[in-house]
């Protein structure tokens, strides 16, 4: 098994597939998440990087009880 990281050109259908996936977490947490972002090299046109997506979610600190029953 090879260790090689691959890169890839940047591929414009990215930026819907958060559209979509970042549109199911806001559904799934509701009122938890106060924003739910594409981060990552992904989420640069143009930019040639490894075809993993990344996303980051924020809740308030009013939901920190709440959340804890999730880790």
């Amino acid at each position: 098994m090879s260790d090689s990281i691959i890169v890839v050109p940047y591929n414009p259908s990215w930026k819907e597939e958060f559209k979509s996936i970042g549109l199911e977490i806001r559904q799934a947490l509701g009122e938890l998440a106060i924003r739910v972002d594409h981060i990552g090299s992904t989420s640069i046109e143009g930019h040639r990087c490894r075809a993993l997506r990344s996303l980051m979610s924020a809740r308030g600190r009013e939901h920190r009880d709440v959340m804890r029953h999730y880790r």
